[in-house]
């Protein structure tokens, strides 16, 4: 999680969002007055922007926006474009462990990025070269421990 900073609300103590969180989008600035974005791609965010506490904020959100999963198809590509973009052409992950990560991180980018990774270093510790479901497994037991 991105360090948040802490205020006081009603005597209660919260986390709010780093301005990375509220912001992400390079070269956004926080508007001095007015209504706020809501990050998009972030279900729990959704949940906790529900809460009393947050009231406020809610209620100066102007526009929403939920970004779906991904496809199991297009979660393969992405993940074949950032190998890509990483220099490996070759087919490094079987299509199982393409099926088992796009099932685990429901789609979502950053998800999908986690256990991608994490499938590669278990199939490195393995020493094996090619990432199966056995390795994905193995991801999704750290990343979700």
């Amino acid at each position: 999680m991105m360090p948040a900073d802490k205020i006081r609300w009603h005597a209660l103590e919260i986390e709010v969002f780093a301005d990375d969180d509220i912001l992400p989008m390079k070269g956004m600035r926080r508007p001095s007055r007015g209504l706020l974005p809501e990050p998009s791609g972030r279900p729990t965010l959704r949940r906790t922007m529900k809460l009393v506490v947050l009231a406020a904020l809610e209620q100066r959100t102007s526009l929403r926006y939920t970004m779906p999963g991904t496809t199991a198809a297009e979660t393969a590509s992405y993940i074949k474009h950032h190998l890509g973009l990483a220099g490996r052409a070759d087919n490094l992950f079987t299509d199982d462990a393409f099926a088992l990560i796009h099932t685990t991180a429901r789609g979502f980018p950053r998800a999908v990025n986690n256990l991608a990774l994490q499938s590669l270093v278990a199939t490195f510790a393995g020493d094996k070269s090619l990432v199966d479901e056995n390795a994905v497994r193995s991801a999704v037991a750290e990343v979700l421990d």
